[in-house]
């Protein structure tokens, strides 16, 4: 049936064992002792027999002296001990044999009529053995706290696997017909499902078969069921967050590089930004490892590190093959390539021609190849030769998709030597959590839900004074995931915006006095709106659009091509007003808790919230 074919020889076997042992001794002994009261001579062989008959025959009942003439003697304490204890032990063995081989569908009928919100895992790998182990752990990236315990049931046909079994974990293994036990399960008092294996294919093949499953399963009233389903490709991902809202069964595709690119990006490039609208310093990034985990990286800084003259945002992209690699990006994204300074260098010319200043004056650097060996000594190479030209720019080692060998060995030794040399060091096993995985950042939704309410707002308030058809307004649980990471953007950038006019974004309960950033005057405002309707011109390029003379709302959005997409003085004024929606207004950061400072002299601008 699983892990439980054979029983294991736990904690709790050991002591029936030991129970066993003492409580056959107090037998011995205890027969020893009557023998010897009603003076008769017996065998060592017999009294073992006797002694062992308390278990399973021959019972010791104080009536039988009776029969045997004998009641004027008193039964021996340890006798008295040895036969009431025995016959509870024998029957506390047999249940315990019982459930240990009978547990799992003893278990898998407990969850079906009485548990709820538990969270059940279809596939295995060593992302979800971390997921899983990190789940019960504070995540260091992951809003405030300590995580709840969770209750998980996972289903996997691969055998022997090295999670232990807890009072938290319930595994299924070996199973020919995985998705069918699990529908034994009602999905429905599930908290969520995650499909989980390596392979895109048979993730979707185990989800079409759960989806048409659980549509023939009754909800309770105002209940859905949350699925997600893990996906290496990009496209696809981006297709399944269009699918239009479904109240009962809500599919949300996730992956963990993109997960892990945008926690990266997002606490070290903003601190990049700063003073950009009063000096002419350009950013110069380089990535080094263009694989899945530096392509994310790419699309993340591109949607973030947003500013009117994006020239100014000069990237280095180092690979193997890297011209290939680029073209292949651009082929998609025609459409920002002429906005981005992308230049692109052969991995092993970089590691020849380091001494030459390829890239003088860089400011930050990501290094996330693959394989560990060779990411430890590229980070140490780019470290001693900017040291050695006395310039520090931010080196960021991103350790990703370590065994759990190398992690147990390298890990803690990486880090260590980093903090010495002043290396970032980012583990992203920290991120792969149950809050990360099934959950955004509270904040950031908590802001994204407002803006998206004052995004209504302004629509009710133009569809007033408009003579055209009125433009519908969508309240945020009716959102799908596409429209709801719009927003999401547009929420994560607000830290970018304050950063480059010398403001930050920090905790209400901080002493400093907020700053109203309606009161910035008009110019700082318009530079704050003129930026957010680039960031906003970007994510749809990169999402697909063009530009076009397209009005209608559902056509537009599926044949993706936008009006709005052109310069910010040629944009009409109407729209122009929903660029200031995502800053101006205060409730946005008080809604989660935050207000906005202005940075002051010598303070610890690297200090996040």
């Amino acid at each position: 049936m699983g892990l439980n074919k054979e029983i294991k020889f736990d904690k709790n076997l050991i002591i029936i064992i030991v129970l066993f042992i003492v409580v056959f001794v107090l037998g011995i002994l205890g027969w020893m002792k009557f023998y010897e009261n009603i003076e008769r001579e017996v065998s060592s062989l017999r009294i073992t027999v006797l002694t062992a008959g308390l278990f399973y025959k021959n019972i010791f009942w104080p009536e039988i002296v009776n029969y045997m003439g004998i009641a004027e003697y008193n039964i021996p304490v340890l006798l008295n001990i040895a036969r009431l204890t025995a016959p509870l032990l024998l029957a506390y063995t047999v249940i315990f044999f019982a459930i240990a081989i009978f547990r799992k569908n003893i278990l898998i009928y407990f969850y079906k009529w009485f548990k709820k919100d538990y969270t059940i895992i279809i596939g295995y790998n060593e992302m979800v053995h971390t997921f899983i182990s990190n789940s019960n752990k504070k995540a260091e990236n992951c809003g405030e706290g300590e995580e709840k315990k969770r209750k998980f049931i996972l289903f996997t046909e691969k055998e022997n696997i090295p999670l232990l079994e807890s009072k938290n974990l319930i595994i299924y293994n070996n199973e020919k017909e995985i998705i069918k036990k699990v529908m034994k399960i009602n999905p429905y008092k599930a908290q969520d499902i995650i499909f989980w294996n390596e392979d895109d294919k048979k993730n979707k093949a185990n989800f079409s078969v759960f989806w048409e499953n659980v549509r023939n399963t009754k909800p309770k009233k105002d209940h859905h069921i949350d699925s997600y389903i893990y996906l290496e490709n990009s496209y696809l991902i981006d297709k399944i967050k269009e699918l239009p809202h479904n109240p009962q069964i809500k599919i949300h595709p996730f992956n963990i590089e993109r997960k892990i690119a945008s926690v990266v990006v997002d606490k070290y490039t903003p601190e990049t930004y700063k003073n950009l609208s009063t000096s002419n310093k350009n950013i110069n990034i380089a990535i080094i490892g263009f694989g899945h985990l530096g392509y994310f990286i790419l699309m993340e800084i591109l949607q973030m590190n947003v500013f009117l003259n994006m020239k100014r945002l000069q990237i280095t992209l180092i690979d193997k093959d890297i011209q290939k690699k680029k073209m292949k990006f651009f082929s998609r994204f025609k459409s920002i390539a002429q906005l981005f300074d992308i230049k692109t260098l052969e991995y092993d010319n970089f590691i020849q021609v380091l001494e030459q200043n390829i890239i003088s004056d860089l400011d930050l650097c990501f290094t996330c190849i693959q394989n560990q060996m060779e990411n430890e000594y590229i980070t140490k190479k780019v470290y001693r030769h900017y040291k050695e030209n006395k310039k520090e720019p931010k080196i960021v080692q991103i350790i990703y998709n370590m065994d759990k060998l190398e992690k147990i060995i390298l890990s803690e030794t990486i880090e260590k030597e980093n903090k010495k040399l002043n290396i970032k060091t980012f583990d992203s096993d920290n991120i792969i959590t149950y809050n990360t995985v099934t959950q955004l950042n509270e904040k950031i939704v908590k802001m994204a839900e407002k803006i998206q309410y004052f995004y209504n707002e302004l629509i009710k308030k133009q569809n007033e004074t408009s003579n055209k058809p009125n433009e519908k307004t969508y309240e945020w649980e009716a959102l799908n995931d596409h429209w709801k990471e719009e927003n999401i953007y547009a929420a994560r950038h607000l830290y970018y915006k304050m950063k480059y006019i010398n403001h930050k974004i920090v905790r209400s309960k901080d002493n400093r006095d907020a700053v109203d950033i309606k009161e910035l005057g008009k110019n700082t405002l318009e530079l704050l709106a003129k930026i957010e309707h680039r960031r906003w011109s970007i994510r749809k390029y990169i999402n697909g659009y063009i530009p076009g003379n397209v009005t209608e709302k559902a056509f537009r959005d599926t044949a993706k091509i936008h009006k709005d997409l052109v310069i910010w003085d040629v944009l009409p004024s109407k729209e122009k007003e929903k660029d200031y929606i995502s800053f101006v207004n205060e409730e946005i950061l008080k809604k989660a808790g935050l207000k906005v400072v202005k940075i002051e002299d010598g303070e610890d601008e690297n200090e996040r919230i």
